[in-house]
């Protein structure tokens, strides 16, 4: 933070003592910010194409339909990043739970929401982008509302995009501007699976308790704890059988 006030001193900076998270940081910024358009990106990221906030900044201005815009994410060799998907359905949790993503990581479900076939060269309206580059109208927030705070992490743009196409705003990926995202480098990525794993599940169970209502919730809550309860098993089964 030292660094940053000294290369930056017109920044403004808000310093936690502690972890907030994505949902509640990125709303402390919000809620300090003034301009008309809020910006979105990681610092794990870095912006490649000229005047590529200008160039988001110009399609917002001429699309005045288009409430939050994503862009190209490339990997650091360069490589197209799947960047936007579709809104997880009951088919999606079942897959998850049941580890068929893992078993069968190409599994139609998963490709579905991932918009398997598209190579991210054109520009179009998608379901939701992601939160490395987001840009959002200032309207949105003020019809909608901040990011939901009550699940800390995970599912957060999916979540806020679903909540902005309820408002009648169009979410758009942008393929004119490209950012890189060093996504394995840091971040979420580097957070121990023991802290980050009961999040997400806390995120996950939330949205679709948020979005498909309270018997979905309570039918994914108790395959979840079976779940979880098979693991313990699994483990002490290899555990004693290794001894």
């Amino acid at each position: 933070t030292k660094a940053i006030r000294e290369l930056f001193p017109k920044v403004f900076l808000i310093e936690n003592s502690e972890n907030q998270w994505f949902r509640r940081a990125a709303n402390q910024g919000i809620r300090k910010s003034k301009g008309h358009y809020v910006i979105f990106l990681g610092p794990d990221t870095r912006l490649i194409t000229p005047d590529g906030l200008s160039k988001m900044v110009r399609y917002m201005k001429t699309h005045p339909q288009v409430g939050i815009l994503g862009v190209k994410l490339l990997d650091p060799d360069g490589k197209v990043q799947l960047d936007c998907e579709r809104f997880i359905g009951l088919g999606w949790a079942l897959c998850y739970y049941f580890f068929i993503h893992y078993l069968w990581p190409t599994n139609p479900v998963k490709r579905r929401w991932r918009y398997n076939g598209w190579d991210r060269q054109d520009t179009r309206t998608v379901d939701a982008v992601s939160g490395a580059c987001m840009m959002i109208r200032r309207q949105v927030f003020e019809q909608i509302g901040l990011l939901d705070e009550r699940c800390r992490i995970y599912c957060e743009e999916a979540d806020f995009c679903r909540a902005a196409h309820k408002g009648g705003w169009r979410v758009v990926h942008l393929a004119d501007v490209e950012v890189l995202h060093y996504w394995r480098q840091g971040g979420i990525s580097i957070t121990p699976v023991n802290t980050l794993a009961p999040l997400i599940e806390e995120s996950t169970l939330h949205y679709y308790r948020k979005y498909y209502g309270f018997l979905i919730y309570c039918f994914l809550l108790l395959i979840s704890r079976s779940r979880h309860f098979l693991l313990k098993v699994m483990r002490y089964i290899r555990n004693y059988a290794t001894k």
